[in-house]
């Protein structure tokens, strides 16, 4: 928890565990979105002896939206990129509380998007939820 953050996205970095990702669509998690994109994220108690990282991320391209599959990998890529790159912005929220963020990106919209509106609209995102965080935090 502790160690310098790198630019990069580890497998511990992922959210593939399918009770993870049960819980975070079926527990107490909180939503905002900024079209194209929403994101779903929960906290969660972590602990030093947890192989798992400060954060975790799924990102979801339905079919229905985008048909062909260099277009859904493209956008995956899209959000991938934002978040390895500013993923501190979040990690310094949860920093020191004791907490794990789970967080699914969801793909709503039927055409693709540059990248910088991309960025821009996950820019959205990140700063809502932090503030979701902030908050979070200062009701406890």
């Amino acid at each position: 928890m502790n160690t310098p953050l790198r630019n990069t996205l580890k497998k511990s970095e992922r959210l593939y565990s399918k009770v993870a990702i049960d819980r975070l669509f079926l527990g107490e998690s909180w939503s905002v979105a900024a079209f194209p994109i929403r994101a779903v994220f929960r906290l969660d108690d972590f602990s030093e002896t947890d192989k798992e990282a400060q954060a975790a991320i799924m990102i979801s391209v339905p079919k229905r939206h985008l048909h062909h599959a260099v277009d859904r990998n493209r956008v995956k890529r899209q959000i991938r990129e934002f978040y390895r790159k500013n993923k501190t912005f979040l990690w310094q929220a949860i920093e020191n509380k004791n907490k794990k963020l789970s967080i699914a990106f969801i793909w709503l919209d039927g055409k693709l998007w540059s990248s910088s509106d991309v960025e821009k609209k996950l820019s959205v995102l990140f700063h809502r939820m932090e503030e979701k965080i902030q908050k979070e935090f200062n009701e406890k």
